[in-house]
């Protein structure tokens, strides 16, 4: 219907994520969210809801009637992570849509998604994304194109 070019340019934009296996990854977050400790759903929620503050493992595990350690195995029995691990996962998906929908610096979003030292943040998400977040804000930026259909 639109041709070789076309097909060429969406291929170019998006082929380094074919490469990439998100099966891995979507059935990791479905385990996230299915298991039934009702316990540690309630501190997940916590921990989305704000996920930019300061947070203590041991404040979290006193607020919910626990040890730390045991935090940390009933979190880690459920989701597969331990609550930090979590915490990180939650603070660098919000920082991947303020880097493709923002233009704040990437000092500002780390502050914003809880981060207050902004190369200690950029090591993370290279580490979690392969790609340092200015890359990876020019490279979804780069994918918003327009198709011009000549008729």
């Amino acid at each position: 219907m639109y041709g070789d070019q076309i097909a060429n340019e969406v291929a170019r934009h998006f082929m380094h994520e074919l490469k990439k296996s998100y099966a891995t990854e979507l059935l990791q977050q479905g385990q996230e969210g299915s298991h039934h400790d009702e316990r540690v759903i309630q501190i997940q929620e916590q921990l989305q809801s704000r996920f930019s503050e300061p947070t203590k493992m041991v404040d979290i595990a006193h607020h919910f009637g626990m040890s730390v350690r045991t935090l940390n195995r009933r979190f880690k029995a459920a989701t597969n992570k331990s609550p930090t691990e979590y915490l990180q996962s939650v603070r660098l998906g919000q920082a991947k849509g303020l880097l493709k929908d923002s233009n704040l610096s990437i000092a500002e979003i780390a502050h914003q998604v809880g981060y207050y030292d902004s190369s200690y943040f950029t090591e993370l998400f290279k580490k979690a994304n392969g790609l340092n977040p200015k890359e990876y804000r020019r490279l979804v930026r780069n994918k918003l194109f327009r198709i011009n259909k000549e008729r």
